[in-house]
């Protein structure tokens, strides 16, 4: 029924529209923007509102940003005041005008004069209609609206007022032990210790894959734990505390097997919720097992992939997918690693990783306990460019392990933890473990070493088997 009404509502609008757009006299002549596309036309950025946003993509795998799925709803919290749709131009569109066509269930006031609502483009190309309710709006209260230069018209937006808590987003942020994921307002989520698969295995062509939705692996030695880390927000961002989280565990895998785990929990006070399942495979199970991809065909053998994902069990949600597998062996080539010193002290290094000062090679370098300069960190790089175990299975995301004598620590770098701002020592670990992140051609990790204690400071890094070794020597 609300689907006719909007049907029936958009034609009178149309009408109406027709009727107003007839010729002009001299006096009234509108100065139209040019042209119109999807892309001009946007819901302004605010607490409580939120665009959609859709992975649409052309056969070159480029984003598209005017087709009239990818943005043509938002979703405003039932709490919010107003709500301000733009035109989106350029510059050269200053002076310009567009008509703001307005189609609501509710009562509404408006910022342009009159009733024609044509707005003028300003110096930074945007034009804006805020509207605001004159009564506090419900849920599902809609409001519509189209734009027109007179000759093209663009729309229709949809205005949807939803209370707060609706469509929760599960984001899975890395494992128990590695860095974070930073999450920007898209609910793209990056720099945690998983391999994000969500371009690499091109899943954002599929149906399946909900809005706002990123695809994970990782690979797991047979009898590892798998301890994972999520956040759930709702549509707009704000954390969900107390709501349930269900874990499933993908069935289809007839040979996985698993100890007993908790798979229902409950988010905190900051919307956050982990889980940890341990797997009982053994070697020989996994090395007999056989199998067939169902999208490229391809035999596999040696190794269990499966799935796991979670849910609300609300009807519309977003929840992040994750593909691991249990392998046999995470020992990787030792001609595969790839380690550099690439700094000490702020100084470049040479090939070998060494600082020559004088006649002095890597000189000692003078402790920060004020943990406010980088004269003290010693930097590493790290590429792996051959990610098969003995094999030749791939290794999504092989766990990383750094450790230090002398009470030195490790700080892995990540889009929260920029190289420039890393100063102080507290940011680091003296036993560090994290995920060698190749994805999004990403092929290299950098990690700051910070030694704490006057003397010698020996870092090791443990690579699926393979050692190396950092030594700095500190002085107060």
């Amino acid at each position: 029924m609300r689907t006719q009404n909007r049907l029936i509502a958009a034609a009178a609008a149309m009408a109406m529209l027709v009727t107003l757009l007839g010729p002009a006299g001299p006096s009234t002549a509108v100065n139209w923007v040019t042209s119109l596309a999807w892309g001009n036309l946007h819901v302004k950025k605010q607490p409580g509102v939120f665009e959609r946003f859709t992975r649409e993509f052309n056969e070159k795998e480029q984003l598209l940003a005017d087709s009239e799925t990818q943005h043509n709803q938002a979703w405003i919290r039932t709490d919010q005041t107003s709500v301000t749709v733009q035109y989106v131009g350029t510059p050269a569109n200053a002076g310009q005008q567009v008509k703001f066509v307005v189609d609501s269930d509710i009562a509404y006031t408006d910022n342009i004069p009159g009733d024609e609502n044509i707005g003028t483009v300003d110096a930074t190309g945007i034009a804006e209609l805020v509207i605001t309710p004159t009564k506090a709006a419900v849920e599902d209260d809609s409001i519509r609206v189209d734009l027109t230069n007179g000759t093209t018209t663009v729309g229709t937006m949809l205005l949807l007022f939803k209370k707060p808590g609706f469509y929760p987003v599960v984001k899975l942020l890395g494992t128990s032990t590695g860095p974070e994921a930073a999450c920007d307002y898209k609910y793209d989520c990056q720099g945690s210790d998983l391999w994000e698969a969500t371009y690499e295995w091109s899943v954002f062509k599929r149906g399946w894959l909900p809005e706002y939705a990123q695809v994970y692996a990782k690979s797991y030695l047979y009898g590892s734990t798998i301890a994972l880390k999520y956040r759930v927000f709702d549509i707009w961002g704000t954390p969900q505390a107390k709501r349930e989280v269900n874990l499933l565990v993908d069935t289809a895998c007839s040979v996985c097997k698993w100890a007993k785990f908790v798979d229902k929990k409950v988010t905190d006070t900051k919307g956050y919720v982990s889980f940890s399942i341990k797997n009982l495979n053994t070697k020989a199970s996994v090395l007999g097992y056989k199998s067939v991809n169902p999208d490229t065909k391809e035999p596999g053998a040696a190794f269990l992939p499966f799935s796991m994902h979670t849910t609300t069990n609300e009807l519309e949600e977003s929840v992040d997918y994750y593909w691991p597998q249990i392998v046999p062996d995470l020992s990787i080539r030792p001609s595969a690693v790839s380690m550099q010193v690439r700094t000490r002290g702020n100084q470049p290094a040479d090939t070998d990783g060494n600082v020559i000062v004088g006649t002095e090679e890597n000189p000692a370098l003078k402790l920060d306990p004020a943990n406010i300069s980088t004269d003290d960190n010693v930097v590493v790089k790290l590429a792996i460019s051959y990610l098969r175990n003995a094999q030749a299975n791939a290794m999504y995301s092989p766990d990383i392990k750094v450790t230090a004598t002398n009470g030195g620590v490790a700080v892995l770098v990540t889009p929260t933890n920029r190289l420039e701002l890393i100063t102080s020592a507290k940011l680091g670990k003296n036993a560090l473990t994290f995920g060698y992140n190749s994805s999004n051609k990403r092929r290299d990790a950098e990690i700051v070493l910070i030694g704490t204690k006057p003397g010698k400071t020996t870092w090791t890094f443990t690579i699926g088997g393979v050692k190396r070794t950092v030594t700095q020597t500190y002085t107060k």
